[in-house]
């Protein structure tokens, strides 16, 4: 019974530490909307104006970290057509003569699209070295887009913080532990 009595306390302690945390976490994310800080009010303004174009399509490029330093990954969907899609990204430090990374593609739950019929594309270029520009292409359906310039920077310098929730279990209302009506213990 005072293992009850404890995880109750527990829980209220935390609700009241996070209601005194949250409004100063609120707090130091309004600088996201201040184009003071993000950039010029006139930037600010067309980034605002090109969200809504942009929110739906999923097309856009989505480029994220991959395993080590060394690797980027890029993602992105394609209209499904005749043919599979061309999950490939040319990639280099010469616009002009850009290597061919291949990656894997497959078909996209037309549930998550608005029944529009898409296909995943995803492709990790390696070989990444620090405080270099590179350019990249994307091929779309066998399209290839205009170049891009991408730009490393030193890893000696970055200092990144991350921190998740991801309720696993929770989403399919799954608690991933709790007591037991006859013991003290979590089951």
């Amino acid at each position: 019974m005072k293992r009850k009595h404890y995880i109750a306390g527990l829980a209220a302690l935390t609700l009241i530490g996070t209601m005194t945390v949250c409004p100063a976490v609120s707090a130091s994310t309004d600088h996201y909307n201040d184009s003071s800080k993000t950039g010029t009010e006139e930037a600010w303004s067309a980034w605002q104006a090109d969200w809504e174009s942009v929110a739906s399509d999923f097309t856009k490029v989505s480029i994220t970290p991959g395993a080590d330093e060394t690797q980027l990954n890029f993602a992105w969907y394609s209209e499904k057509q005749d043919g599979d899609a061309t999950p490939v990204v040319h990639f280099g430090t010469d616009a002009a003569n850009l290597e061919a990374f291949t990656g894997e593609s497959g078909d996209v739950n037309t549930d998550l699209t608005g029944g529009t019929a898409y296909e995943y594309n995803h492709v990790t270029v390696t070989g990444l070295q620090p405080d270099t520009t590179y350019y990249y292409t994307v091929e779309k359906n066998g399209e290839q887009t205009e170049p891009v310039e991408y730009k490393t920077g030193s890893t000696d310098t970055l200092k990144i913080l991350y921190v998740g929730d991801p309720q696993i279990g929770a989403s399919k209302g799954q608690p991933q532990g709790r007591l037991s009506e006859n013991s003290d213990n979590l089951i």
